[in-house]
């Protein structure tokens, strides 16, 4: 009987040692910027996506791609959820044809709302023409 209390409290010692140990092993590991980059971007997406379609017109086939983030302010410490994120994105439209286009959104994320607060359209990239195309 003291057998299987000494073996069931063994047992239990190693099972919390190793919870212990589990926790403590990723509580260590460092988070980079880019996972939590590319985890904004894919909850934005939806408010990217109609953003885009808002400000050029939803028969214009325009797209995105290349979205990064370049601003993130928190307007509430303390674990409130309160930010303004400011996304840069490249249009095209059609299967990546010109015209290219940085645009830049600034989103007001409060809890569980988000809502585009500002829209910057930067002038279309001109694509080179075959004739301006160096040759070698």
């Amino acid at each position: 009987m003291l057998t299987k209390k000494l073996l069931f409290l063994f047992f239990g010692m190693s099972l919390i040692a190793g919870i212990d140990s589990a926790e403590s092993k990723v509580s260590q590991a460092a988070v980079t910027a880019k996972p939590l980059e590319d985890l904004s971007i894919y909850f934005l997406t939806p408010y990217i996506t109609k953003s885009v379609l808002n400000y050029y017109g939803e028969k214009s086939g325009s797209q995105w791609w290349k979205a990064k983030i370049i601003n993130v302010k928190n307007l509430e410490q303390g674990g409130y959820y309160h930010f303004l994120v400011t996304v840069q994105v490249e249009t095209f439209q059609g299967a990546h044809n010109p015209p290219y286009a940085k645009d830049v959104m600034t989103f007001h994320i409060k809890n569980d709302r988000i809502t585009l607060i500002r829209y910057q359209h930067y002038k279309e990239k001109s694509s080179p023409s075959p004739r301006s195309q160096s040759r070698h």
